[in-house]
């Protein structure tokens, strides 16, 4: 089975990238949880994360890939 896609450029310039990039923003999550959150409870245990430091964290994650939410 084949599938495709097709974008009217540029007026769907946005959903085409969604659509490229999909795969490196479930990453990002990947990494968010698995890695950092999975990380802080089992090894660095703290009480409180904020959401300051998550957003710092989803941010580091996403630059690393070059995905920004713009």
């Amino acid at each position: 089975m084949k599938v495709k896609l097709e974008f009217d450029l540029p007026d769907e310039f946005d959903d085409l990238m969604f659509a490229l990039r999909g795969h490196d923003w479930y990453r990002v999550l990947w990494d968010l949880d698995m890695d950092w959150l999975r990380d802080l409870s089992k090894y660095q245990y703290k009480e409180t994360v904020t959401i300051d430091e998550i957003r710092d964290k989803i941010r580091e994650l996403s630059d690393d890939r070059d995905l920004n939410f713009d």
